[in-house]
């Protein structure tokens, strides 16, 4: 099989992007760059076409790995964009580089961007041989600003068990070296040997939209490091199951200050870690790749004002258990105010639905909580007494309208261990459940004052005194 036979295979299964509105067309000429399909080295002419900011006509050119000098460095960088300047083709079906030749062990980067776009050609780095673990189809090291890669698709294989590089590597430093303003767009990262979008630290304005994820060897899109992140985007997605993932986790983002992931449909799931001000609205979510016990959307360590509205979120029957959506502390960093509102949560393996422990604030809102297993002692919330700052499970929790249905032990368990307490103040109203509403196990306590208000689910258990209650 061809490689623009695999492109046009990959579009046609990963049928959601690629389409509405697409960026403005390049106003930039058609030039003679080398000689494509002749099989011979084009790097020096393809580079001199950015420089001349002209297109790269139809066919194949080959970017060949730069001999190694006596002194065993060489430079990682293939091809460089600066800032204003364009590489382009003539389009994803159209042009392709490919680069080829041994990298004898070193780092190594096809392309290199400061600043400038990237569009309508395809990436192909599989005969690359000797790759080491910086091995990335796209590159950027901060201070850069303004990058677009749009309508391109890259095919970055893994190459074995040591974990290679990324599709696109986005590597800033807070203050001074910061990325601003990066889209990645209607584009096919059909194979990837490491990570599909990796963001290190210091990416501000990141904008992933109507994008595929088609295969990876590790995550889809993911930000580490110091931190420094904000302002990310991620909408309209498809990121597909891949024989080749590593880990249960599609998206994560790690220490960002304001996410938002919207509209996308994902094969894995979705992992927060001091994520604040972060949204997870309307998308289908469904955990059937992996076999990690984490929940399909897990949230620790001061994922501070997090919405997790209007989703259908799915662990599938196949996978290990675990929660659909779990909330937790990390060390001494407990969580705060957190909504989950408006969504469908489908429960197919032996475990809790919601899972939330050692957080402040918690307000569950017309959920639709489905259990369909069949192991006791499932609940569809279970709040449990953890260590963290103050030893509280959830100081507030407040849930309305939702509709728990299964074969639950209850509805919602507030529970505690060693040391530990349970709550403080809940007020649960107009809930329905066949199973008991609330129910408490041992250690639990209720500190604060319990309010249950026009639920229609029998009368669970909770020895508490100086209760509140107002039944139907």
């Amino acid at each position: 099989m061809t490689m623009k036979h695999l492109i046009i295979l990959v579009l046609a299964s990963c049928s959601t992007a690629l389409s509405s509105y697409p960026p403005a067309a390049s106003t930039v000429p058609q030039c003679s760059a080398g000689t494509p399909d002749d099989g011979l080295d084009d790097t020096a002419a393809v580079q001199n076409a950015i420089a001349a900011q002209c297109c790269l006509g139809p066919g194949v050119y080959d970017i060949d790995m730069a001999p190694t000098p006596p002194t065993g460095r060489r430079a990682y960088n293939m091809l460089t964009i600066a800032a204003g300047q364009e590489l382009c083709g003539s389009g994803q079906l159209a042009t392709m580089l490919r680069f080829r030749g041994d990298a004898t062990g070193q780092d190594w980067r096809g392309v290199e961007m400061v600043g400038g776009s990237v569009h309508d050609l395809v990436i192909d780095t599989s005969a690359l041989t000797g790759t080491s673990e910086q091995t990335h189809a796209i590159h950027a090291t901060g201070p850069a600003r303004g990058i677009a890669i749009y309508d391109v698709t890259i095919s970055h294989p893994i190459r074995g068990a040591w974990p290679g590089g990324d599709c696109i590597d986005l590597v800033g430093y807070a203050p001074s070296q910061l990325i601003t303003g990066v889209v990645v767009r209607d584009s096919v990262l059909a194979h990837c040997d490491r990570g599909g979008v990796q963001a290190h630290s210091g990416v501000v304005g990141l904008t992933v939209e109507r994008t595929v994820f088609a295969d990876t060897g590790d995550l889809d899109i993911n930000s580490e490091g110091s931190g420094a992140n904000a302002t990310w985007t991620i909408v309209n997605n498809t990121f597909a199951a891949s024989l080749n993932n590593q880990g249960a986790t599609a998206i994560a983002l790690d220490l960002v200050d304001g996410a938002t992931v919207t509209g996308n449909v994902l094969a894995r799931g979705v992992y927060l870690y001091s994520c604040t001000h972060c949204s997870i609205v309307a998308n289908t979510i469904e955990q059937r790749s992996g076999v990690s016990t984490a929940a399909v959307i897990e949230a620790i360590k001061g994922s501070n004002d997090l919405l997790i509205a209007e989703n259908t979120v799915t662990r599938d029957a196949a996978q290990r258990a675990g929660p659909v959506i779990h909330v937790g502390p990390h060390g001494t960093a407990q969580s705060r105010d957190v909504r989950i509102v408006h969504n469908v949560l489908d429960q197919r393996t032996d475990a809790d639905v919601v899972f939330v422990e050692g957080m402040y604030g918690l307000r569950l809102d017309d959920n639709d909580v489905r259990y369909t297993g069949s192991a006791p002692n499932v609940f569809g919330i279970r709040a449990l007494g953890s260590g963290g700052a103050s030893g509280t499970v959830v100081e507030r929790i407040a849930l309305t309208g939702n509709r728990f249905t299964g074969a639950l032990t209850s509805a919602v368990l507030i529970s505690g261990a060693a040391n530990r307490r349970g709550v403080g103040a809940v007020h649960a109203a107009w809930n329905t459940s066949d199973a008991p509403g609330l129910r408490c196990g041992e250690l639990s306590g209720i500190t604060g004052p319990l309010t249950l208000v026009y639920n229609a689910w029998p009368i669970g258990s909770c020895g508490v005194p100086s209760l509140a209650v107002t039944l139907p």
